[in-house]
């Protein structure tokens, strides 16, 4: 295993899924990802799931807002890539923590496609990758990001492309 270089949050659909297979889907991927040097930053976790057979619920208002703005929101912003797992699976909280990555903390995103699913026209122009398989992701955030250097470039071109764009939006709100 590699000493990791960059870090990503795996944002993990939960709620009806089991503990078990929540930490199986987890203990298989983040080997993949270490050897090439690549720390998993995982929900899972931080979040305290344990690895049995229970069905995860929604969480009470107060449960969710000590996990969403102490944990999810604190790992997020504390990676260099965020990647989530394209699946049949809908998930409303994998889709706010996309926003914070991208609209808010204007992170690279990755799209992992698995067992069929498709990406679609919008994903493709939009994630700076779509990759098929665990293992191609990883070879492309290392080619991408894989220095501090380059995720330094990657950012800068970000700023250039977005950041009057999204200062003129903001006055502009002012006389929508």
């Amino acid at each position: 295993m590699k000493k990791p270089t960059i870090s990503f949050y795996l944002a993990t659909p939960m709620t009806g899924r089991t503990g078990k297979e929540l930490w199986d889907e987890l203990l298989n991927t983040r080997p993949i990802y270490e050897k090439h040097g690549i720390e998993v930053i995982s929900p899972i976790e931080k979040e305290g799931i344990a690895p049995d057979k229970a069905v995860i619920k929604d969480c009470t208002e107060l449960e969710m807002i000590e996990i969403w703005k102490h944990k999810d929101k604190g790992q997020i912003r504390s990676t260099n890539v965020f990647v989530y797992i394209a699946s049949k699976l809908t998930s409303q909280g994998v889709m706010k923590e996309y926003c914070l990555a991208r609209g808010v903390c204007w992170k690279p995103t990755i799209g992992v496609y698995l067992n069929g699913v498709k990406a679609g026209f919008i994903t493709k122009a939009e994630d700076d990758i779509v990759a098929s398989s665990h293992e191609e992701a990883a070879k492309l955030i290392i080619q991408k990001w894989g220095t501090r250097t380059k995720r330094n470039i990657w950012r800068l071109k970000m700023i250039n492309r977005s950041l009057l764009g999204w200062i003129w939006q903001q006055l502009r709100e002012f006389w929508l």
